[in-house]
């Protein structure tokens, strides 16, 4: 499944509200909202009764941000405190006062017990947990602000996995990255997400805990220097970063055939043991030069991907993969085991991705792409020519004369597989006398391309707003593919911005019948054609009453909510969601006017 083409489930409003109970404040510093509510009761682990003794208790309240956003809660990269928290006595009990009205999670702060950052974990450092996710870990608790509440907190503990990490001789390998990968059961997700690392102690031993079941995989990562860093470091943990030298349990060195592991709440999957193999590395090294003069060429960045079990992606810069070829044009990385592998070789380009001014000293060359195959060997004299760099060049301007472009567009050049390979952010100054605003136009030029066949995807950050079409070579690149050629410029590619979005609003309801509330929902082109284009797809989230409002293209659209991913897919994103829209409503959105429906959530 395409990563752009669910990118609605990946690109989220995140916020964290936390209402921790604290000592009395005025009822007046939460306007009418009364805190006069006392909490008693007892935190026990699940299944056994056993109190939870002496640990920091709290709960967690969502209604302030289910009233301000539709979109979805997260502890990515916060820390809760445990200040305001209450303390568990010998038998679990606790009493917390002072507690304002509203809807709570409990949040019990212990080791390897289960609370909504804990979950999140789960999730990944790099996805949003959505409220409604939390009920299906914890017991929601109704707070009046006026009564007081008794109730029993039963905490899951969590799942762990530990083991040992040793060299081929039994020596422990002490200090290394030991990475946790989940299978991914989230629409959106990568067939294996991280859920954190941790490194061996000096005995070679980890232990990962705090995780729901599910199915697991864990990874080592040894440091390694690949080529000549640019900068010091004063954290190994920069050279495992990009590092090939990876050992899946329990030893293998690729991905994709590495043994999963099941677990279960409670449950720990002790002697998880992984022995990194005997192996032999290579060297690679070579030249690039310009495909024109035959002359070489300095100041290139060099970067390696390995392909094969992530797929090769090239956003930012890595120290450890990347270097840059000297006077002579020369380049050399290390320490690679074997393997396929891509190159990519990068001629100074200072506007490639974010920078949209021009610079006289950008070099005149494409980037390159080069496959390499690592068998028993060193790879040396791997010679790289530059062609000269082809490019796109034309205009934005609205669709209708009377409208005001937005204040920003990025275009996207991608592969037949959707993968970006270069990037353009085109930023309207707009003129102060408003009457000009409405009726300018905005040029703009993509270079540095390589010979090839492209998509378009266009970005807007406002949803009134939307791109139309992009017109190149009398297609739409939106949807249909076009080829350029080395060197090649193609000029008069017109970008057409509309505002005639139309609005679909409504509720959607569980198979209960009552409103759902924080569900997603997904618009579906009714079309097929436009099925192709990423750009045709919207999408939003129910806020806490089930309801929703979500602008759209004019066109006819399949309504899916409560999209989740499918145990497999066989066939091609658009195929899935072609098929998966017939079991939603059709709707028509018409310009600038709101078409309300109901829905019903899908079945899981």
């Amino acid at each position: 499944m395409t990563r752009a083409l669910i990118s609605f489930l990946l690109v989220l409003i995140a916020q964290t509200v936390v209402c921790l109970a604290q000592e009395p404040e005025s009822p007046e510093s939460h306007g009418l909202v009364p805190a006069r509510s006392i909490v008693r009761g007892r935190a026990v682990y699940e299944g056994s009764n056993q109190p939870v003794r002496r640990a920091l208790i709290g709960l967690l309240e969502i209604k302030q941000f289910l009233q301000t956003s539709a979109g979805k809660v997260s502890f990515v990269n916060t820390t809760m405190s445990p200040e305001g928290f209450v303390l568990t006595g010998d038998d679990g009990e606790f009493e917390i006062r002072h507690v304002r009205a509203g809807t709570y999670y409990p949040f019990v702060q212990v080791r390897n017990v289960l609370n909504p950052q804990s979950v999140n974990s789960f999730y990944g450092n790099t996805s949003s947990l959505s409220v409604n996710k939390l009920d299906s870990f914890f017991q929601k608790m109704n707070v009046d602000g006026m009564s007081e509440v008794q109730v029993l907190v039963p905490v899951k503990r969590g799942a762990a996995i530990s083991g040992t990490v040793s060299y081929a001789d039994g020596t422990p390998a002490i200090g290394v990255k030991v990475k946790i990968f989940r299978s991914g059961a989230e629409i959106g997700e990568d067939d294996f997400v991280s859920v954190g690392d941790t490194e061996t102690d000096d005995r070679g031993y980890y232990r990962r805990v705090e995780m729901v079941p599910g199915t697991y995989f864990v990874e080592v990562n040894q440091p390694s220097d690949h080529g000549s860093r640019n900068r010091a470091s004063e954290d190994w943990r920069d050279f495992a970063r990009e590092s090939e030298l990876k050992t899946y349990f329990p030893g293998i060195g690729e991905r994709k055939r590495a043994e999963a592991i099941q677990l279960d709440w409670g449950q720990e999957a002790a002697n998880t043991d992984i022995k990194i193999p005997e192996r032999k590395l290579y060297k690679v090294s070579g030249k690039v030069i310009a495909k024109d003069t035959q002359q070489p060429l300095s100041k290139i960045k060099v970067t390696f991907e390995r392909e094969g079990d992530d797929g090769p992606e090239f956003y930012g810069s890595n120290d450890a993969n990347q270097i840059t070829t000297d006077m002579t044009g020369s380049w050399s990385f290390k320490d690679l085991p074997p393997g396929k592998y891509r190159i990519k070789i990068s001629p100074q380009k200072y506007s490639y991705f974010f920078d949209t001014r021009t610079h006289d000293d950008e070099s005149p060359y494409a980037e390159t792409y080069k496959k390499l195959e690592i068998v028993e060997t060193d790879t040396k004299e791997f010679l790289v020519e530059l062609p000269l760099e082809s490019a796109i060049s034309g205009s934005i301007r609205a669709n209708d004369d009377k409208d005001a472009l937005p204040k920003s567009v990025r275009l996207y050049l991608v592969d037949r597989d959707r993968k970006v390979l270069a990037s353009k952010l085109i930023n309207v100054e707009q003129p102060k006398d408003e009457a000009q605003t409405k009726k300018m136009q905005i040029d703009f030029r993509i270079g540095s391309l390589s010979a090839g066949t492209y998509l378009i995807r266009a970005e807007i950050e406002d949803d009134e707003n939307y791109v139309k079409s992009v017109r190149i070579k009398g297609i739409d690149a939106l949807r249909e593919t076009f080829t350029i050629k080395e060197a090649e410029e193609i000029k008069d590619v017109t970008v057409v911005v509309s505002r005639d979005s139309g609005t679909l609003a409504g509720t959607a309801y569980g198979a209960n019948e009552k409103p759902a509330p924080l569900t997603n929902l997904l618009l579906v082109p009714a079309d097929r054609d436009r099925q192709k284009g990423d750009d045709s797809y919207f999408s939003g989230w129910t806020n806490s009453m089930g309801e929703f409002r979500i602008k759209a293209a004019p066109g006819d659209y399949y309504v899916l909510a409560g999209v989740g991913k499918p145990n497999s897919v066989k066939s091609s994103a658009e195929d899935w969601f072609g098929d998966a829209a017939k079991n939603g409503e059709k709707v028509r959105i018409k310009p600038n006017e709101t078409t309300k429906i109901s829905v019903t959530v899908l079945s899981q």
